[in-house]
C-alpha cells in the first residue's frame, strides 16, 4: 500500500492511500515518518497546495504528484542550464571579440578610474573598443592605489550621499570605525598572537636562567665582602627625526560677509590650498570657492603644458591662468563672466603676473577659433558640487551646463595639444574616445594630501611629455 504522510503547522496529519482510492485526515499528535520525497514535495508544491487539492478533489494519486514534481524540476533545471549557457556564451563572446578587455577593466577599477562602456555616449568619430592590453610601468601601482584607497570599491563605501532636501550626508565616525574594526574572530590566527600555553612555556624558560631560593646553597659560590654597584642602563636607540613640519595657520572664524555661503566653513579652512597668497588680497566669488583649481595641482598642470602660447578657455578667477604665466611665454584667459575676469586680473596682480596674461571677456566657442595657440586648457563648469554624488560623471552632458564634446571639438580645430580638466569620477571610456582612431590619451590622477581630487586628460604632444622631461634631466 502506497502512502504519503504530511504534517501541517497545527499538528494535523494528512494520509493519502492510493490503493483504496480514499483520503483520511488524522488529527492526532502522533509523529509520522517522512517519505523520501517529502523535501521535494515541500519545496515545489507546499502543504497548502496539497490541502487545497484534498478539499476540491475526491481522488488524489501520489504517482501523478510525483510525475508533476519531476516535470517542474526538469523545467527548472533546464531554465538554469539555459541561463548558465547564456552567461557563458556572453562572456566567451566578450573574450573572443575583445581579448584583454576584461583584464583592462579590472586594472582600471584597481587603480581608481571609472571606466564604463555602457554609460554615456562615445565620441561619434571613434568606434567601439575591439581589443585591450595592460602594460605595467610600475610593479607597485596597484599596491600604492590600495594604500591611498583609490580603488572603486573603497570609493563606493566612502562616497558622499545626499538626502531628499539635497544636503550632503556623511557617514558618522562610529560607522567608519565599525567598518575598520568589525573583523570576525575566526579570521584571527593563533600564530599571530601566540596561545596561553606558549606564553606560559616562555615564562618557564626565562626562569631557568636565574637562581631561585629553592636551589641548594652548595652549588652557589660564596663571596665575602661582596659589593654591588649601579650600572648605567643601555642607551636607547633614538628614532631619526623627520623634516620640520610645515607651519600651520591658526584657525580663524569665517568672515561675516562669507557666512551666508553654503558649506563655506569647509572651503574657508582650505583657502591656502586654493591660493597660498590668500592673505595678500586674493578675491573669490561664491562659485569660485568650490570650482577653482587648488594651487599645487595648477602648478603641476602648468609644468606639463609648458609652451609659448596657451589659452585657458574657462579661466574663472585665474587659478590656472596665474600658474600658466610662470611656465608659458604668453597666456590668454577667456571667460564669459565680466566679474570673474575682473577678479582674475586682480589675483594675477597679487601674484605679479598680470602683464603676462591677456584677459578676454567673451564666448569661448566664438573667441577660440580666432586664435592660434600651442596648447588649449579646458576646465568648463561641472554643474556644482552635486557631481560628487554621481557614480559616473558623463563627459558629454557636463552636469547639464554644456556639451563636453562640443567644447573639445572647438579646441581641436585650432590645436591637437589639449589638456582636459575633469572630475575624478569622469568616465574614462569617453575620455579615451576623444583621442580618435589611432590616437593617444594620457589620463592623470591629481592627488592632494593623499586624496584624489580630479583627473587631467592630455592629448597630442602633451602625452608622455613628463617622462621625456625626466629623461632629459637625468
Amino acid at each position: 500500500m502506497d502512502k504519503c504522510k504530511l504534517n501541517d503547522t497545527k499538528g494535523q496529519t494528512v494520509e493519502i492511500d492510493s490503493s483504496k482510492e480514499t483520503t483520511e485526515v488524522d488529527k492526532s499528535d502522533v509523529c509520522c515518518k517522512k517519505n523520501e520525497k517529502w523535501h521535494k514535495q515541500k519545496i515545489v508544491s507546499g502543504l497548502g497546495m496539497v490541502l487545497k487539492q484534498l478539499k476540491g478533489e475526491d481522488e488524489v494519486s501520489v504517482e501523478e504528484e510525483e510525475s508533476d514534481l519531476t516535470e517542474v524540476e526538469e523545467k527548472e533545471l533546464d531554465t538554469k542550464e539555459d541561463d548558465c549557457k547564456d552567461e557563458q556564451e556572453i562572456i566567451k563572446e566578450i573574450v573572443d571579440e575583445r581579448p584583454g578587455l576584461v583584464k583592462a577593466l579590472k586594472a582600471f577599477d584597481q587603480l581608481g578610474y571609472v571606466f564604463e562602456m555602457d554609460v554615456g555616449e562615445r565620441w561619434p568619430e571613434t568606434p567601439s573598443i575591439r581589443t585591450a592590453a595592460v602594460y605595467w610601468k610600475s610593479k607597485n601601482a596597484v599596491k600604492k592605489s590600495r594604500q591611498l584607497n583609490l580603488s572603486r570599491k573603497s570609493q563606493k563605501s566612502w562616497s558622499l550621499k545626499y538626502d531628499a532636501s539635497g544636503n550632503a550626508v556623511k557617514p558618522s565616525a562610529l560607522e567608519k570605525v565599525k567598518t575598520l574594526i568589525c573583523v570576525p574572530a575566526e579570521n584571527v590566527s593563533s600564530e599571530e598572537f601566540g596561545s596561553a600555553e606558549e606564553v606560559e612555556l616562555a615564562g618557564n624558560d626565562s626562569l631557568d636562567e636565574f637562581f631561585t631560593p629553592d636551589e641548594d646553597e652548595e652549588d652557589v659560590e660564596v663571596v665575602e665582602n661582596e659589593q654591588f654597584f649601579d650600572v648605567k642602563s643601555s642607551p636607547k636607540t633614538r628614532k631619526p627625526k623627520h623634516g620640520s613640519k610645515l607651519a600651520r595657520h591658526p584657525p580663524s572664524p569665517v568672515p561675516e560677509e562669507l557666512s551666508s555661503l553654503p558649506h563655506i566653513s569647509k572651503y574657508w579652512a582650505q583657502r591656502y590650498r586654493l591660493f597660498s597668497k590668500y592673505d595678500e588680497g586674493v578675491r573669490l566669488d561664491a562659485e569660485s570657492w568650490y570650482s577653482v583649481t587648488p594651487e599645487k595641482i595648477a602648478e603641476h598642470i602648468a609644468e606639463r603644458c609648458r609652451c609659448d602660447l596657451i589659452v585657458d578657455g574657462f579661466c574663472g578667477v585665474g587659478g590656472n591662468a596665474i600658474q600658466f604665466a610662470f611656465t608659458c611665454e604668453r597666456v590668454i584667459a577667456i571667460d564669459i563672466d565680466q566679474t570673474k575676469i575682473e577678479l582674475a586680473r586682480h589675483n594675477a596682480r597679487v601674484y605679479g603676473v598680470e602683464d603676462r596674461i591677456e584677459f578676454i571677456v567673451g564666448n569661448f566657442f566664438q573667441v577660440l577659433p580666432t586664435l592660434q595657440p600651442d596648447v588649449v586648457f579646458l576646465s568648463p563648469p561641472w554643474g556644482g558640487p552635486e557631481y560628487l554624488g554621481q557614480e559616473v560623471f558623463d563627459l558629454q552632458l557636463m552636469g547639464g551646463m554644456m556639451d563636453g564634446y562640443t567644447v573639445f571639438k572647438t579646441a581641436k580645430k585650432v590645436t591637437e595639444n589639449i589638456a582636459y580638466f575633469v572630475p575624478r569620477n569622469t568616465n574614462v571610456d569617453q575620455l579615451a574616445s576623444l583621442a580618435g582612431p589611432g590616437g593617444k590619451v594620457e589620463v592623470e590622477q591629481n592627488l592632494l594630501n593623499r586624496k584624489m581630487k580630479t583627473l587631467t586628460a592630455y592629448y597630442g604632444d602633451l602625452v608622455g611629455q613628463e617622462e621625456e622631461e625626466e629623461e632629459f634631466r637625468t
